[in-house]
């Protein structure tokens, strides 16, 4: 498989993935989106949108992420929150870093918006590498130019990474991860926080996803390239 994989690639290896067991430096996550506001009156929406990511190992220091995430405005449909980026990742020991954009793009998000983008892809997939290949994380690290504090809080067979950024206005985020085997985690869930919006992003099964989202516009084309 080519390393450079380009949009219309991705759902054509979304039926070999659901077909094959994928290759072991390969990885595939599928989730579906809900979102809480808390204002005056708190509100949840659930399955306004789905995400899928695909992760592979190049080197001990490098890796690449194609990630296809789109949401909706619950409150109005017609405003669409999307990304579509194909990203080669660069790790240190105490960061990480986008070394080369393949492509991408934003519906709805702009600015320091898609800034947190790229700093959410740097540390999901760091949290990845943390779940099967056991990376460190130090309670400071930088997320392609973002500083973010990291701290884990292990209960019984749960583990909670919470990242937050020194400004107050930064990225702020919790990922948690379910225990797999003895020594083993897996993405369980994770959420980000824009203003008074909690949005998160929960994994589920492949088929599920597929069948609640891929014929469904907008996140048919959106995410799945279905016109």
């Amino acid at each position: 498989m080519k390393n450079n994989i380009g949009a219309q690639s991705l759902l054509a290896l979304l039926l070999v993935f659901i077909a094959l067991t994928g290759g072991a430096s390969e990885q595939w996550q599928f989730y579906r989106i809900n979102a809480q506001y808390r204002g005056a009156v708190k509100k949840s929406f659930r399955d306004i949108g789905c995400g899928i990511a695909w992760f592979k190992d190049l080197t001990a220091e490098t890796s690449q992420v194609i990630a296809h995430v789109c949401a909706q405005n619950p409150d109005k449909k017609s405003d669409v929150f999307a990304f579509r980026v194909n990203l080669v990742l660069e790790y240190n020991n105490d960061s990480t870093r986008v070394a080369n954009e393949v492509y991408k793009s934003f519906e709805g998000m702009h600015g320091e918006r898609t800034n947190q983008v790229l700093q959410l892809i740097c540390l999901w997939d760091l949290i990845r590498r943390h779940t099967r290949h056991g990376a460190l994380l130090n309670p400071m690290m930088n997320m392609n130019g973002q500083a973010l504090s990291f701290n884990i809080r292990d209960v019984r067979q749960k583990r909670e990474i919470t990242c937050n950024a020194a400004q107050k206005l930064g990225f702020s985020g919790k990922f948690f991860l379910q225990q797999v085997g003895a020594n083993g985690w897996q993405i369980e869930k994770f959420h980000f926080r824009s203003g008074k919006i909690s949005v998160s992003m929960v994994q589920d099964a492949s088929e599920a996803v597929g069948n609640d989202f891929r014929f469904r516009q907008p996140f048919a084309e959106k995410v799945f390239d279905n016109n």
